[in-house]
Formats: structure tokens, C-alpha cells, sequence
């Protein structure tokens, strides 16, 4: 669902967002270092708290090649049943808006869709971290507890290192009136599928790995490992490269396209987050919730596109990264990992990996919500957080190292974020790109202030 975007000055992003107070309202990682010396899991990589960075944008879909919801339904309105349809795959059973959508709520959504209601809909929904945490925890808690698969103690790892690509529209499921649920896959590039499904799978089982009792040994080229470092240290003695970016995006819920004659349009789904920060006239600054997550490449024998975050299969784990994305959700890296420091932060990850699962024991979907969402666990990885974070303070006051790590970062249930922060969870490198014209407003007036 992602495309590499390479980094680029950071001049641009200083001058748009030039907060004084930057450096003392983010955690640094030397602080997160400390921390983690103390609690038994790896340092995060040596360094002050990385710069803004600002990354070339993709180029913008034109208005004909993207929609909002209003114009969706105002396309769809024409076919009987279809609204209903569009109801079902957004607040349904099985839809990205299932938890939060009470018979109430799902009434008014079919009442602004059926009326096309720009005004309702432009802004649909919008949640306080405490109701997308409620919206969140409601999911999760309908969920089973995750089982996976038993690990092999031994595997045997083999990539070809060639170029290949998914299927065109592997990732896309047809859900009736021209609506298309999913994600567009990447184009053939230089990421090797195959060898990223594999890999993916290896990095997990060594993250399972308890450094000081291992039960999973990988074997590769004759050489076998037990940890994440160690095989990644191997790979780059190899001569591959290894990067790691980390990213914002605007999170997409819906992930819906609408095709109609041959034209196929990126319908936009984000869920807006209510921040409680005062604008003027009484208004609160409204935004779209982020998503962050590391992206990992690998390029030379091995030829891989991977990334890293907590997702809502409740797993905080390696992952493909076989997609594009669409235009609306951006894509800013914040900042750049390559050769030692990158297995430095992929060990990190691994260690995360394991913390998690450990304290998700007792709970339902991988404590997916209570835990935290995708913004918490990459802050807990990189000691940057980005807004929202949504997991329950009651739930870290143990003595462990995640607990320490946790308690060293903001709670956004307790507390207001930080402007800062607000703008260092922005997916674009200015507020002019971003394709909202309320969020643009609202963040120019915030900026200002």
C-alpha cells in the first residue's frame, strides 16, 4: 500500500512549522536510550531526536480521479440498493466502521447518503481519542484471542533475489456496484514479492526469539541465526542495502474505489479526530487520524519491500509491503535509517514484537486499542510519537521495559497533544497539499498562533 519516497531537505518543513519548543515537546531517543538500558531492551539507535524531513510528495490525483464520500453517493444514488450496499460496507458486520456504528449512528449515515449531505459527509466521522478508543477496544473485544501457527523450530530460508511483482489487482475484491474494496498492487519494480513474503516470515519467527533462550534457529547460506540482528548483519555483509523510513500517512479506513465506464476513482475514508484544540469562533482542530509505520528495503542479493506497525489483526509484526497508496493518504518520511542503524532499529522492532504479544496474553485481538494502535507501538520503536495515540495508561503500570517505554511517551486520553507533534504527524510536507480544505484551514490557523 505503500511507495518509497526517498528524503529530501528539511528547510521547507522548519520554515512552515518553526516551533521553538520542538525538541523539549517530543520525546527524545537519548531519553528512550536511557530508559531502555535500564529496562533490558535494545537502545534505540544513538542519536537526538531526528529532524523534520520533508519527502517529495506523490503527484496528486486531478478532482476527477479521486471522490468524497458525498460524491460517491450522489453517483450511486441513481441504482436501487446501492446505498444501502455502501451503508453495509462501511458500518456492517464486517465494516471498517462496525464498533462505532450504533443503530443511531448508522441510521444518520444512510440519511447523509442518501441525501448526498457534502456538509455531513466531508467530515464523517469524527471521534475524540476517547471515542476512537471506545470505537476500538468495542472491536477488538469481539474478536478472539489471535492463535497462531507453531513455529518450526528449524527453517530454511532460500531467495531468488529477482525482481517480480504481484498480480494486477491481487489485492482487490469486487463488492458489487462498481464499488472495489482493497488496495492496487505495486507495479514491477525492483522488490521481489516472493522473497518479501518469505523474509517477512523469517524476521517474525527471530522476533519470537528470546535472546537468552531461543527456540527458532533460521538457516541461510550455509549460516544459521537466532536473532534479528545477527541475520541482518549477515544480509549487509553480503553487500545489501538496508533502509528503514519512517512514515505518516493519513490513515484509510474505508480502502474503497468506485469504477464506472472504465474510469476507476480513489473514494477518500479517513476518520477524523477531534483533537479538543481551540481554534477560533469555538471551533476544535479537526484532522484525519495518522498512520505511521516503518518501511523496510532491502536491495541487492536480496531484493525485498517490508514494513513494520501494529495492525488491526492485533499483531505487531513484519509485514509485506506489495501495494500502492492512494494519493489522498500522502506519505512523508520523518526520518531515514540506513546499514548498522537500520538493524539497530529493526532489533528494536523485533524486541516490541515480543513485549506485545507478551502483554496482549489475556486479550482479545492482540489487545488491539487497549494497547494502542499503530502511532503507539512506532513510537515506542522510534521514540517519536505521532498523534493520535490512543492506548489505556492503566494497562502500563508495571515495572517492565515496555511499561517504562510506554510512560515515556504521551497519553492522549489524558492530556491535549502538543502542536508539534500535531505537525510532525502531518503525512505531507506542506499544509497547502494536504486535500482537505477545513484541515488546511484549520492547521494554518493553529500554526499562526
Amino acid at each position: 500500500m505503500m511507495k518509497i519516497n526517498k528524503t529530501a531537505s528539511v528547510s521547507l518543513l522548519l520554515a512552515l512549522f518553526p516551533f521553538s519548543s520542538y525538541s523539549q515537546e517530543l520525546v527524545s531517543i537519548k531519553q528512550l536510550t536511557a530508559t531502555a538500558a535500564g529496562a533490558g531492551l535494545p537502545a534505540a539507535p544513538a542519536a537526538s531526536l531526528p529532524g523534520r524531513v520533508q519527502a517529495p510528495e506523490p503527484a496528486r490525483l486531478s478532482a476527477s480521479k479521486d471522490m468524497g464520500l458525498a460524491e460517491l453517493a450522489a453517483q450511486l444514488s441513481n441504482e436501487p440498493g446501492t446505498i444501502d450496499k455502501l451503508v453495509e460496507t462501511i458500518a456492517g458486520k464486517s465494516g471498517y466502521l462496525a464498533a462505532w456504528a450504533t443503530p443511531e449512528r448508522k441510521a444518520a449515515l444512510a440519511k447523509a447518503l442518501k441525501e448526498a449531505d457534502k456538509e455531513t459527509l466531508d467530515h464523517f466521522p469524527t471521534l475524540t481519542p476517547k471515542e476512537l478508543f471506545a470505537t476500538a477496544a468495542a472491536y477488538a473485544s469481539k474478536q478472539p484471542q489471535i492463535k497462531e501457527a507453531p513455529i518450526p523450530p528449524t527453517q530454511t530460508l532460500l531467495l531468488s533475489g529477482f525482481p517480480k511483482a504481484p498480480r494486477p489487482d491481487e489485492f482487490l475484491k469486487p463488492v458489487g456496484y462498481g464499488l472495489l474494496y482493497g488496495d492496487e498492487s505495486q507495479p514491477a519494480g525492483a522488490a521481489a514479492y516472493g522473497d518479501s513474503i518469505a523474509l517477512a516470515q523469517a524476521l517474525d519467527r527471530l522476533a519470537n526469539n528470546a535472546p537468552e533462550a531461543p527456540v527458532f534457529t533460521l538457516l541461510y547460506a550455509g549460516k544459521s541465526f537466532n536473532t534479528v540482528s545477527a541475520f541482518l548483519g549477515a544480509l549487509r555483509a553480503e553487500g545489501v542495502s538496508i533502509e528503514v523510513q519512517d512514515r505518516r500517512y493519513f490513515a484509510n479506513f474505508g480502502d474503497l474505489r468506485y469504477e464506472k465506464n472504465g474510469v476507476r476513482r480513489e473514494v477518500r475514508t479517513p476518520l477524523y479526530v477531534d483533537t479538543g484544540l481551540s481554534l477560533s469562533g469555538g471551533r476544535h482542530l479537526i484532522l484525519p487520524a495518522t498512520h505511521s509505520e516503518l518501511d523496510i528495503y532491502l536491495r541487492g542479493k536480496v531484493n525485498a519491500d517490508l514494513s513494520f506497525f501494529f495492525g488491526l489483526d492485533g499483531l505487531s509484526t513484519f509485514r509485506t509491503n506489495p501495494t500502492t497508496n492512494m494519493s489522498w493518504v500522502g506519505g512523508r518520511t520523518v526520518e531515514t535509517y540506513s546499514g548498522a542503524r537500520a538493524v539497530e532499529l529493526l532489533d528494536r522492532a523485533g524486541w516490541f514484537h515480543r513485549a506485545m504479544k507478551a502483554k496482549a496474553a489475556n486479550l482479545p485481538q492482540g489487545g488491539y486499542g487497549p494497547l494502542g494502535d499503530c502511532n503507539d507501538v512506532n513510537a515506542f520503536v522510534t521514540g517519536r510519537p505521532a498523534y493520535p495515540m490512543t492506548r489505556n495508561p492503566s494497562l502500563f503500570r508495571g515495572g517492565n521495559g515496555l511499561d517504562a517505554v510506554s510512560n515515556s511517551l504521551p497519553y492522549d486520553l489524558l492530556a491535549l497533544p502538543k502542536p508539534a507533534v500535531i505537525f510532525d504527524s502531518l503525512p505531507f510536507g506542506s499544509i497547502s497539499d494536504i486535500p482537505f480544505p477545513e484541515v488546511r484551514q484549520g492547521l494554518t490557523e493553529l500554526r499562526g498562533k
